[in-house]
């Protein structure tokens, strides 16, 4: 952006400094391409995290927002506080 030239767009976890460097649904966020905190990184993209009874997985995801202090239930596969 700056140079005037065209250059790959930077991943997960790779170091930046405008969220325009990041591929899409990657914010630059401390200088580090990421997810949002409300969000976790598939591999791919960043996924809003599951809220208050929503189903989830504990391996695989859908993961429970943490900061919301939810949990995944194990017996109900569901995020619970």
């Amino acid at each position: 952006i700056t140079t005037g030239q065209c250059v790959a767009l930077k991943t997960y976890g790779t170091a930046c400094t405008e969220h325009e460097q990041c591929v899409t649904t990657l914010e630059c966020i401390s200088n580090v391409c990421q997810c949002l905190t409300t969000q976790y990184y598939t591999g791919s993209a960043c996924v809003t995290l599951a809220t208050f009874n929503a189903a989830c997985n504990t391996v695989s995801g859908p993961y429970c927002n943490t900061v919301a202090g939810l949990t995944c239930s194990t017996i109900f596969s569901q995020c619970v506080c």
